[in-house]
Order: structure tokens, then C-alpha cells, then sequence
């Protein structure tokens, strides 16, 4: 049986699917923010009901949720929010209006073009300023977190319908204070657009 839509979840309304992966599924939601019916749309990232009881993703996905919450910077989506409805954790994050790098470079390719280069150039700057960013960050006391997101590629670029470029999905990053420790050597992300030294 399918998902039923609009339908509640914690304090918020699920919309919609927007998409279903490997570890979780992602939907759009609403939060009504305060009395002034003032709306908050977010993305609702949800664990895979066949991956909850795997203890090593389910402190994955906290970890996740712990690193994304740390990063407050204009280039990467930001986390509003993780709880646990039942024994489901999810992650509610900033929804981004507008579409993935991905989609662009098909809708592109179908009509015979490629991206511009001023639109390259920029996406490219603004995700090398996010991970910047993430890889010099430091916590609340000081230490360098060391966050290598790992998963960089066409679908974890955002762009806004108002031109804004942001980086999300830091599912699989690599962090020196991480509960779950990547075993060396192990390879994460998308196989097409790992750096050559993995």
C-alpha cells in the first residue's frame, strides 16, 4: 500500500514524495510556525523502514543530522529540525524551491545544449565555498571537525528559483568527531564522481 498524502507527521504535514533512496525517503512538508498562520515548508528525510533496525545506520543517520546542524553558512541547506516519531528517526530539513544540478544538465542535454559557463562557473564557487566551509569548520570548542562530505555530485546541488546555489545531503560525510567511524579504505558516494585517490 502506498503512502497516503497529506497526511501528519510529528509537527509537521507531509505533502508529498520527493524522492526515495537507498537509506531514506524524502517528502515535502509544512509546519504552521506560529499563530499568525505564519507556513515553514521543509524536507522531511525519513529512515527506511528496512534499515531502522540496523543499529550502524540509525547512528549514521544521527550523526548526519548532529554534523548538518553544526553548518550554518548560506551554500548549504540548512537543518531545522531531528526527532523521532515512533521508531523513526527523521530530519527536517531547509526546502530548497527550485531544482538539483541534475535535472538542469538533462533538460539541457535534451534540447541539443549544455550549461552556460557563467552557470557553471557559479555553481561551481558557491559548492567549493560550502565546502570550505564544512572542511574548516570548528565546534563549539575549537576543535576542527574535519567534514568531507564524500557525496558531491549533480543531485546534492540545489539550485533556487531565485539563483541561490546549496549543497545538501551530507548523508555520508566523513568527520573527525563522528559516532560512526568510516572504515579505511571504504568507499562513499557515487562511483562517477569520486575523486581519482579513492
Amino acid at each position: 500500500m502506498g503512502e497516503i498524502y497529506p497526511r501528519p507527521y510529528a509537527d509537521y504535514v507531509l505533502l508529498e514524495r520527493l524522492g526515495s533512496g537507498g537509506m531514506s525517503e524524502v517528502d515535502l512538508a509544512r509546519k504552521v510556525v506560529d499563530q499568525d498562520s505564519f507556513v515553514r515548508f521543509a524536507v522531511i528525510k525519513r529512515i527506511k523502514a528496512d534499515r531502522a533496525a540496523d543499529a550502524s545506520f540509525v547512528r549514521m543517520f544521527r550523526d548526519e543530522a548532529r554534523i548538518t546542524s553544526e553548518l550554518h553558512h548560506e551554500k548549504i541547506g540548512t537543518v531545522y529540525d531531528f526527532g523521532k516519531v515512533g521508531d523513526e528517526y527523521y530530519l527536517a530539513l531547509e526546502y530548497v524551491a527550485g531544482i538539483d544540478v541534475r535535472y538542469l544538465i538533462n533538460v539541457l542535454r535534451e534540447r541539443g545544449q549544455r550549461v552556460p559557463v557563467r552557470v557553471a562557473l557559479k555553481v561551481v564557487v558557491d559548492v567549493l565555498d560550502a565546502l570550505e566551509y564544512a572542511h574548516t569548520k570548528r565546534d563549539t570548542f575549537g576543535k576542527r571537525m574535519g567534514i568531507v562530505h564524500r557525496d558531491v555530485n549533480p543531485r546534492n546541488v540545489m539550485i533556487s528559483i531565485r539563483g541561490e546555489v546549496k549543497l545538501i545531503d551530507f548523508g555520508v560525510a566523513k568527520a573527525d568527531n563522528r559516532a560512526e567511524h568510516t572504515v579505511g579504505h571504504s568507499l562513499k558516494g557515487k562511483f562517477a564522481y569520486m575523486a581519482p585517490e579513492q
